[in-house]
């Protein structure tokens, strides 16, 4: 048995890992969604342990990411088995997912009348989070004839925000709104990276570089658009909910090799 001597040194180093545990709890900084990255590998897909990595590894994705994500997560579904959508739901419920890579086939389910209807992966992910899933949009689209604002709409009109003359004109960007509108949120929510004057010059100089990349990112993504070398994929699917149902087409995808030639040299 223990002597006592014994069991007060073991209660006194619980006492100080729970110590420790609770002072870093308590003054640990807090991601919120915009600071993380979550990448969906959706069922019908077969990710590879190089994929996971290469998303999570700053390195491999120099340059992909602003100095504001700090995490960057995969959640691979396709080894949840029977607890992928449960999974799925409960993710999506406080706000983790930003992208998913859905395969281009479907599976065989019931129509509910003794035959089998082909649902497509893509379709599938679109009725079960269709509130939490943006629209591309087209480039021909405009802000009216959408319920809610597409993906490229809303970076446009995040851009705009600090370009006075739209965001095609670079020269028109605005640094002391950038400033100002980084002091306010890191303020509000209290980011204890920036607790000195020089942290925040250089947080600043960070958040200029961040949108300028938006920019440049944009375009580029526009430009491959134009070229071909990627491609919207329009998905219609039926929504159903408060007992009526409502037909729903978007751009819900980017093809990201259009060209089946180009596969197997990638």
């Amino acid at each position: 048995m223990l002597s006592y001597d014994w069991i007060k040194i073991l209660a006194c180093i619980v006492a100080g890992i729970f110590l420790w545990s609770l002072i870093f709890t308590t003054t640990a900084a807090r991601l919120n969604p915009a600071q993380t990255f979550t990448v969906y590998a959706y069922i019908g897909t077969n990710p590879t342990g190089e994929f996971s990595s290469k998303i999570t590894s700053r390195s491999a994705l120099s340059g992909g990411f602003s100095y504001d994500v700090i995490e960057t997560s995969v959640v691979d579904l396709t080894t949840a088995g029977n607890q992928a959508y449960t999974l799925l739901e409960a993710r999506m419920g406080v706000q983790e997912g930003n992208a998913a890579f859905v395969s281009p086939l479907g599976e065989e389910i019931s129509d509910g009348n003794g035959g089998t209807i082909t649902r497509t992966y893509a379709e599938d992910l679109l009725l079960r989070a269709y509130s939490s899933v943006l629209s591309f949009g087209s480039p021909e689209e405009t802000a009216e004839e959408t319920s809610k604002t597409s993906f490229f709409t809303a970076t446009e009109n995040f851009l705009n925000n600090y370009y006075t003359d739209g965001y095609q004109n670079a020269d028109s960007f605005d640094e002391k709104k950038a400033e100002a509108t980084f002091r306010n949120r890191i303020k509000s929510q209290k980011d204890k990276r920036y607790k000195s004057e020089a942290k925040i010059r250089d947080g600043v100089k960070d958040e200029i570089a961040r949108i300028q990349g938006y920019r440049e990112n944009y375009l580029a993504v526009k430009g491959y658009l134009e070229e071909g070398i990627i491609r919207l994929e329009q998905t219609t699917v039926t929504l159903s909910y408060s007992g009526r149902e409502e037909k729903v087409t978007g751009y819900f995808g980017i093809n990201l090799c259009p060209d089946d030639r180009m596969i197997s040299k990638t």
